[in-house]
């Protein structure tokens, strides 16, 4: 059993029938997780960065970083060198961060979309999204924030417009 519920979404209290919360601040997802990490909502957010294997791998990797092993020409790691297994374990550790990326963006998406429920439309992808999200903030000019250097041109205009 997969202890990441995938299809689980976070209540959001704004709906259509709603006032214009405008000038309401949108409350740091980041924040807001560390505040309340003992509650059982916030708990199934992310495990990941709580998890001692993970932790544990982390800084076996940090270390083996440091002291890489030198290889002759031609030779190759053996299944039995502790490089190589602490490279099996971080290949097998990539669709974990992938599950862990999806279900962080779907709890600041769920935050966020009170503020701008579009903008998981306009910035489909997980990483862009959460640096979209990072800047904006609760501006409430979004044409004065530069996206260049994460988004193309097209969905600047699109985040520009929509937000206006």
């Amino acid at each position: 059993a997969d202890e990441h519920n995938t299809d689980e979404q976070i209540p959001v209290d704004a709906g259509p029938d709603e006032e214009s919360e405008d000038d309401e601040e949108i409350e740091d997802a980041i924040q807001v997780f560390e505040e309340n990490e003992a509650s059982s909502q916030m708990a199934k957010v992310s495990h990941m960065l709580r998890n001692p294997m993970f932790t544990e791998l982390m800084e076996n990797v940090r270390k083996q970083k440091d002291d890489q092993l030198q290889l002759e020409p031609g030779q190759q790691l053996t299944e039995d060198d502790e490089e190589y297994q602490l490279i099996h374990r971080c290949n097998s550790l990539v669709q974990e961060i992938d599950e862990e990326i999806l279900i962080i963006h779907r709890y600041a998406r769920d935050i966020y979309a009170k503020k701008f429920p579009e903008l998981h439309e306009i910035v489909p992808n997980p990483m862009d999204y959460m640096q979209v999200v990072q800047r904006v903030g609760n501006t409430k000019d979004l044409s004065q924030i530069d996206f260049t250097d994460i988004l193309p041109n097209t969905a600047i205009m699109a985040i520009t417009v929509t937000a206006s």
